[in-house]
């Protein structure tokens, strides 16, 4: 049964914390301020067919670094909750840390030149909101998590417990399904969106028809595409050195 007081009394029980429960606790915070810093953007509501739905969705939900954002914090605080619980521990864990480090690597990668162009003709406060969100979601979050990875490996059997990530195929491919799915979307959302918009700019406009920055898309860039499938499948690859280390060290 899930106790309520005892889980109360665990988050407030500092002195039993774990390393890794401490990033977590110390992560909340800075997630709370990313939320805020979204509410201070100046969204145009009314910006995507009079739909505001549809704008938050492009505006915002709808790019991966959101999305893998997100699972980071989905995660960090359900393990801060229940760091016992073991779904934490397998490939939940394997799947969050790709995520969220194919979000940087394709950011730090290709994206950043643009944005600091971009950042040229904003000013004032937005521009600090920019940055300030950039940042957080790019970088700050994905090395945080390293951090958390890293001390996960070193403070905790559960890496090295081959039992909890069996079927190495299967949680490859699960793995691999929600990514691949998104770079359909991806690849397809300037036809769907009527030649308008693309996900990531030019890095993801296929559509001759559809111009970004003066520059109409071209089938070249499918070359982004198959990169990012290629990261995603060597990063969830990764683990399977710690599960080759651990067998040969018995």
């Amino acid at each position: 049964m899930f106790n309520k007081n005892q889980v109360r009394y665990k988050t407030t029980d500092f002195k039993h914390y774990t390393p890794c429960r401490w990033i977590a606790f110390i992560v909340l915070p800075m997630f709370a301020l990313w939320i805020a810093m979204f509410f201070a953007h100046d969204y145009n509501l009314s910006k995507y067919y009079n739909n505001i739905w549809l704008t938050l969705w492009m505006d915002w939900w709808g790019y991966f670094t959101i999305q893998s954002n997100v699972l980071v914090f989905i995660y960090l605080i359900w393990y801060w909750f229940n760091p016992t619980y073991k779904r934490l521990h397998g490939n939940f864990l394997i799947y969050v840390m790709t995520y969220i480090t194919v979000t940087a690597g394709l950011y730090c990668g290709l994206l950043l030149p643009g944005n600091i162009e971009d950042a040229k003709a904003i000013v004032g406060a937005k521009l600090f909101v920019f940055w300030l969100t950039t940042v957080i979601q790019h970088m700050i979050i994905p090395l945080i998590m390293l951090v958390f990875y890293i001390t996960y490996l070193f403070t905790t059997k559960g890496m090295f417990n081959h039992k909890r990530f069996e079927g190495y195929w299967i949680c490859v491919l699960l793995g691999m399904i929600y990514p691949v799915i998104y770079i359909f979307y991806a690849a397809l959302l300037p036809w769907m969106s009527n030649h308008h918009f693309s996900v990531y700019g030019q890095f993801t406009n296929l559509d001759g028809g559809c111009t970004i920055d003066g520059k109409p898309g071209e089938m070249f860039n499918l070359v982004y595409f198959g990169g990012a499938i290629a990261l995603f499948f060597v990063l969830l690859n990764l683990y399977r050195l710690f599960l080759f280390t651990k067998n040969t060290n018995k």
